[in-house]
């Protein structure tokens, strides 16, 4: 799909659009995000650069509405939750904006992106307000950090987003979420990157993300000011969860237009 020259590291999940484009992304190509298309089932790939954009450390996503508008969710080179909106495959973006300011997150991992109509997606990411290396592996400095999980949601094609805790009283991690690989310290890697984003039949937002703080002790800390929030109070677990929308607009405004 791509030389080293182009792109490297890992990338995130290959998305399908309506028509049989496919798109990849990748968190650096030359120092930008970028997203690999091919409109002829794979023979072929283009590598597009995210204008505005600067690499990052977490695998970006990409959603894509019925009328092909893409969506791409990423962690920036510092830490906060990202989305940009293309309207021509890649070639061009528009709307790059910070969904995590209403938290001031400071650092993000696993974006997620899903849309339903055109103008409608979410991006669901684990982030937290503490500042400093989130994702490293923590060896040199010992990171105080509450993570949880939120969900962005835009309603008018990517020019606003709502972004609620999805989370607000049971933290997903305590500490460092290291993504160094097997260099990793034993119980800072437990949440991996195996989260996902997806939207049932009448546009309702589900999505599945690892807990690593499922304890009450871990749960009652993650919840105090005044409690440690490292490594040493995570339980390092690694327990499959699923977040279900209750309220709010769905991704679709007519639930039976599943096609354009």
């Amino acid at each position: 799909m791509y030389t080293i020259n182009q792109c490297g590291g890992l990338h995130g999940h290959v998305k399908v659009g309506w028509d049989g484009t496919v798109f990849l992304p990748n968190k650096n190509c030359n120092g930008l995000q970028g997203l690999i298309v091919s409109k002829d089932n794979g023979l072929t790939f283009t590598v597009n650069p995210v204008t505005g954009s600067t690499s990052g450390t977490s695998d970006p996503s990409v959603g894509i509405g019925n009328k092909g508008r893409v969506y791409f969710g990423y962690s920036d080179n510092a830490g906060h939750p990202m989305i940009a909106v293309s309207d021509d495959n890649g070639q061009s973006w528009h709307s790059n904006q910070n969904v995590g300011a209403r938290f001031k997150i400071q650092n993000t991992f696993s974006p997620e992106v899903v849309a339903g109509d055109n103008n409608r997606a979410a991006y669901m990411f684990i982030g937290t307000p503490a500042a400093g290396p989130g994702t490293g592996d923590d060896t040199a400095t010992v990171f105080s950090g509450v993570w949880h999980a939120y969900i962005a949601t835009t309603t008018d094609g990517g020019k606003s987003w709502l972004t609620v805790d999805a989370t607000p009283t049971d933290a997903v991690q305590l500490g460092v979420i290291c993504t160094n690989g097997t260099t990793c310290p034993t119980g800072t890697r437990n949440l991996l990157d195996f989260n996902d984003v997806t939207i049932d039949k009448f546009g309702r937002v589900y999505a599945a993300y690892t807990d690593g703080c499922v304890s009450a002790g871990c749960i009652a800390a993650g919840n105090s000011p005044t409690a440690g929030h490292t490594k040493a109070a995570n339980d390092g677990a690694t327990k499959a969860a699923i977040l279900r929308q209750a309220t709010g607009e769905a991704l679709y405004i007519n639930p039976t237009a599943l096609k354009p």
